[in-house]
C-alpha cells in the first residue's frame, strides 16, 4: 500500500468518528533530479597551464566551470579591478586628475602619460582598464590618498591600499591582500598583491553597481586627451576581444612572478551575463587557455 492509500484509509476510519484530517498533499521534492542538474566541470586537462578557472552567472553567481578556484594566488594587474571600482565610488568621470611627477615615475608606464598634466578619470580609468596603466593606477589612488587626508605621495598610497584591504574584508573576500593600486611585484621580489578566483567573483559581482568600469575597457583603441590638448594612444591588451559574445569588457594581468591572468566579462546567451576568471597561466597561453575555457563554456550552456 502506497502513502497515499494508507492516507486515505486512515481518513476515512477517522470520519467514522467524526474526526477530519487536512487533505494529504503529496511531498514534492524542491530540487530537480540530479540527471537534471547542470553539470560543473572541476578539472582541466593536462595541455591547461593556468592553475585556477571560474565561470559564473554574475546574477545569481551559479557556476559553469570552477578548478581550484579557492586557491590563493598572485593577481597582478587584476588588482586594478578593486583601484577602479573605489575611484568610481570616490570620483565622477568627468572629475580632472593631475598626474604628479611620482605617479609619471610608476613603473610600466603605458600610453606615455606625461607628468603635470590633467586628465579625466575616465580617461585614467581606460588607460588603466585596457593597456594596465600603472601610471594612470597609481594617480588614481594619490588623488583618493590626498583626499583622505595624505600629505606625502607615500602616505596618500597608503591610505588608499589600506581602503582596498577595508573594502575587500567588507565584501567578503577572505583570501585577499593588497599591497599596491596596481599589482606590480614588490621591491623585495616577490608578488604583491593575493586573492583567489571566488575572492575575485565576489569583487566582480560588486561591480554591477560601476558598470561604467567595464564599459571603458571595452576598446580595442582609443585616444584621450589631457587639458593641453596632448594625444594619447591607447590599446587593449585583451586579444582575444572579437572572440568573446556580447563583450562586456576585461582586464588583464602580467608579472614575472605572477604569471599571465585575464577576467573577462560577457552575456549569453542575451540577458544572462557572466565571467570567467583565468590565474596564473604560462608566459603565452592565458589567450589561448582563455578561448578554450570559453568554448567549453559555451557548449555546456546551448
Amino acid at each position: 500500500m502506497n502513502e497515499l492509500s494508507i492516507a486515505a484509509f486512515a481518513t476515512s476510519i477517522l470520519a467514522l468518528f467524526g474526526i477530519a484530517l487536512p487533505a494529504y498533499t503529496p511531498a514534492i521534492s524542491k530540487h530537480p533530479p540530479e540527471s537534471e542538474r547542470p553539470q560543473i566541470i572541476t578539472s582541466l586537462d593536462e595541455s591547461f597551464t593556468i592553475k585556477s578557472a571560474l565561470v559564473f552567472n554574475i546574477a545569481n553567481g551559479e557556476r559553469a566551470i570552477d578548478v581550484d578556484s579557492t586557491n590563493v594566488l598572485p593577481i597582478a594587474s587584476l588588482t586594478k579591478i578593486m583601484t577602479g571600482l573605489l575611484a568610481l565610488e570616490t570620483f565622477g568621470p568627468d572629475e580632472q586628475i593631475l598626474l604628479s611627477k611620482n605617479a609619471g615615475l610608476t613603473d610600466g608606464d603605458v600610453g606615455h602619460l606625461r607628468q603635470g598634466e590633467w586628465f579625466f578619470v575616465q580617461d585614467l580609468l581606460r588607460a588603466m582598464m585596457m593597456s594596465s596603466s600603472n601610471d594612470a593606477a597609481t594617480a588614481l589612488a594619490e588623488e583618493m590618498g590626498e583626499r583622505m587626508g595624505g600629505e606625502i605621495f607615500e602616505d596618500r598610497i597608503s591610505l588608499f591600499v589600506e581602503e582596498m584591504n577595508r573594502k575587500a574584508r567588507a565584501l567578503g573576500m577572505r583570501d585577499t591582500r593588497f599591497e599596491n593600486p596596481t599589482g606590480l611585484d614588490d621591491l623585495s621580489g616577490g608578488p604583491s598583491n593575493y586573492s583567489s578566483a571566488n575572492d575575485l567573483a565576489i569583487l566582480i559581482r560588486a561591480t554591477k553597481q560601476t558598470p561604467l568600469l567595464w564599459e571603458l575597457s571595452r576598446d580595442r583603441e582609443r585616444e584621450v586627451y589631457s587639458d593641453r590638448g596632448r594625444e594619447y594612444f591607447l590599446f587593449n591588451l585583451n586579444e582575444i576581444i572579437g572572440s568573446i559574445p556580447n563583450f562586456i569588457g576585461s582586464k588583464t594581468g602580467s608579472t614575472l612572478l605572477a604569471g599571465d591572468s585575464l577576467v573577462f566579462l560577457f552575456e549569453y546567451p542575451l540577458g544572462t551575463q557572466r565571467a570567467a576568471i583565468i590565474l596564473n597561466a604560462a608566459s603565452g597561453r592565458r589567450f589561448e587557455e582563455a578561448k578554450r575555457i570559453l568554448e567549453m563554456t559555451l557548449n555546456m550552456i546551448q
